[in-house]
């Protein structure tokens, strides 16, 4: 039955096998335990008679019905109620029929439980379901843990990081991006250095969002499918984020949440921050018509994706800023407004995420990579002559191979208004170099 079931990740397949293939003893369902279901089973104090009870009366607690039976077999009053209760897994291996579907799609669980519930669920899959899987994937997370390798949990409280009490501290979004940055099937330690980055990631997604609302009319849709104009720096931010989201779903699919996180937040501050936004504010600034309405589109759709993306791991922050709007340039929360005004959707966490209809194209990948590594050098000119960042120049002069300069050549405009240059040339050479003059 392991065999038609999907584990993530893979070799969980191997540790469930190598379990059962090594059982030596029988499935006692009942450990005597205070809590847990009553076993519906009755004995005749007389003849011994085991006595089932009816399964139209199920449940049935025997200690408290039992002076209401009789014995089928001598017709004795003398009747004896069970007072064990089923084994624990006895209940929780059959989860799928409590949740009304059987078999499930997927189940979650910890690693610790591969040889319990996984097990025990396949089991009532072969007496009860007539050798039915549970489910058709399983995803095994691992635990979080406390620095000397204690795992967080309900009979711990957590020692030093008691959830309740970081929540009030930290805030719950801050919380959740800390404990999602461990390899599927893997343990990870509880890291305070997680949730200040995951406070820095909110700041950084509450400003980029202000500073799209301050430069966005309110008549720009961000259909990205029916605007066929696009710069050269759009086409390439959208190239990118088309090929990211392809491998954020790619990840998700394989339930490696983790994993996507990395790739959201590689697009999040090294393109889309670090790069893209800083020539966007430049090329808003231009009297080119087409080139503005270009950047304003590509701003809306990002953002509005980057927020929904977001989502998964920042739901509060991803909500209000969804219905946030700009008053004197101060995010405002107000249910009628922010992206919530065009769409429509009462939660962001309703909407789906925007299918690309631009086919990745690996030639401009290429020269944007090469764009971002100019842009890179044009900073680092500026800071080394102490220069501020904003402070025109005269001219820029980029040394490059014939290739590499017919890809630069395509973003002209946009390296001289990242740059504040008046003029830019392009020289032949075999050793790459920018200069400033």
């Amino acid at each position: 039955m392991a065999k038609q079931v999907n584990f993530y990740p893979k070799h969980f397949e191997k540790i469930f096998l190598r379990w059962v293939e090594n059982l030596k003893w029988d499935w006692c369902i009942s450990r005597e335990r205070y809590f847990g279901i009553p076993m519906p089973i009755f004995y005749c104090g007389d003849c011994n008679e085991v006595i089932m009870a009816n399964v139209q009366d199920l449940p049935v607690d025997p200690r408290l019905s039992y002076k209401s039976q009789h014995c089928p077999k001598c017709l004795s009053k003398n009747i004896v109620p069970e007072t064990n209760v089923l084994d624990t897994w006895f209940t929780a291996s059959q989860t799928p029929d409590i949740n009304g579907y059987w078999p499930m799609s997927m189940r979650t669980q910890a690693h610790d439980n591969i040889s319990v519930w996984s097990f025990y669920s396949m089991v009532m899959g072969v007496i009860k379901h007539n050798n039915t899987v549970p489910w058709y994937e399983l995803m095994t997370a691992g635990n979080l843990l406390v620095k000397k390798g204690e795992k967080i949990s309900k009979k711990t409280g957590g020692g030093a990081y008691n959830p309740n009490n970081l929540i009030a501290e930290h805030g719950v979004d801050a919380i959740r991006y800390a404990m999602c940055q461990a390899k599927l099937g893997t343990d990870a330690y509880f890291e305070e250095e997680n949730v200040a980055r995951g406070k820095k990631l909110i700041t950084k997604l509450i400003n980029a969002y202000r500073l799209v609302l301050l430069n966005l009319d309110n008549n720009v849709s961000g259909d990205i499918n029916s605007f066929d104009n696009f710069d050269e720096s759009d086409k390439w931010i959208l190239n990118k984020y088309g090929y990211t989201l392809k491998k954020v779903v790619s990840t998700i699919n394989k339930y490696e949440g983790g994993l996507a996180l990395q790739i959201i937040e590689d697009f999040f501050w090294k393109y889309f921050c670090d790069n893209y936004l800083e020539i966007a504010k430049q090329k808003l600034k231009s009297e080119d018509n087409n080139s503005k309405k270009s950047t304003k589109v590509t701003l809306r759709f990002l953002m509005f994706e980057l927020i929904k993306l977001f989502g998964a791991y920042l739901p509060y922050i991803a909500e209000e800023l969804y219905h946030s709007k700009l008053v004197a340039e101060e995010l405002i929360i107000d249910g009628n407004n922010g992206f919530y005004q065009t769409n429509g959707e009462k939660s962001v966490h309703l909407l789906p995420l925007r299918k690309m209809e631009i086919n990745f194209d690996k030639e401009l990948d290429l020269s944007g990579e090469l764009l971002i590594s100019k842009i890179s050098a044009l900073r680092k000119i500026k800071f080394d002559s102490g220069k501020k960042f904003n402070e025109e120049i005269e001219r820029i002069k980029i040394i490059d191979t014939k290739e590499n300069i017919e890809k630069l050549k395509k973003f002209e405009v946009e390296m001289l208004t990242f740059s504040r240059a008046n003029v830019i040339t392009f020289e032949r050479g075999k050793d790459a170099k920018t200069e400033m003059f």
